[in-house]
């Protein structure tokens, strides 16, 4: 396990893995949101809201592009002094029904990641009371031949239908989006001087640039706002 007298020391996927596969919920408590791991509150994504999806997408997908994590909801976390990072504070246990339907978070990835991103979604009881819990997204390492996920958003207008990409990738507690730039590099190099992409990434964007222009999301970005962002993008416009 850990060190937690080390402020930089994180814990692994394997051992988070297996403080779930124990019901340790205590070993979370000074733990530090990291490159694997995300807290969360009881109820993060107010699903169905069109806003919460984009940040479940984002979270989710994140993690693909990056190593695999968790996401553990039912947890308090707090910034300390001089530090940039949420620590957990506290547990904040749920019963299993007040957690997410696995079947809708699936639906949802499936519906608007590409390629097809499978994830698991569970309710681990706590062994102080069964009743009781904390709910996981989990996101296992994903084979380099698939990378990158790419998110697609679908706005309907009127009679007309767009859709924009972005690719969310996590590092350490945060998350970075590639560029168009970085996009339009990735596509053309040669797969066999990048063996991580194989044919994925120019597969992907085969598909895609022919229809649109690929774009860069932010995070938790309102659909309502999104041609400002085109906008902003190709123009450069300040806000």
């Amino acid at each position: 396990m850990s060190n937690l007298t080390n402020k930089d020391e994180t814990l692994t996927f394997e051992e988070i893995a297996e403080i779930l596969k124990n019901s340790d919920f205590d070993k979370l408590i000074s733990q530090r949101e990291s490159g694997v791991f995300e807290a969360k509150q009881k109820h993060p994504y107010d699903l169905p809201k069109r806003k919460a999806i984009i940040e479940l997408i984002k979270d989710v997908v994140s993690f693909a592009n990056g190593g695999g994590g968790y996401i553990i909801c039912g947890l308090s976390t707090e910034k300390r002094a001089n530090s940039p990072h949420d620590y957990v504070t506290a547990l904040d246990l749920m019963s299993k029904i007040d957690f997410y339907d696995g079947k809708q978070i699936n639906g949802i990835i499936i519906t608007n990641v590409y390629p097809r991103l499978d994830i698991k979604v569970d309710w681990c009881a706590s062994s102080g009371d069964a009743s009781l819990g904390l709910g996981v997204i989990s996101i296992l390492p994903q084979d380099e031949g698939k990378k990158y996920f790419i998110i697609k958003i679908t706005k309907v207008e009127s009679e007309s239908t767009k859709e924009f990409f972005g690719i969310p990738i996590r590092t350490d507690d945060d998350i970075t989006w590639l560029t168009v730039q970085e996009l339009h590099k990735l596509s053309k190099r040669s797969p066999n001087s990048l063996q991580e992409f194989h044919q994925s990434l120019s597969n992907q964007m085969d598909e895609v640039k022919e229809k649109i222009s690929i774009i860069t999301l932010v995070p938790a970005i309102d659909i309502d706002s999104i041609p400002a962002k085109i906008e902003e993008t190709i123009y450069g416009n300040k806000q």
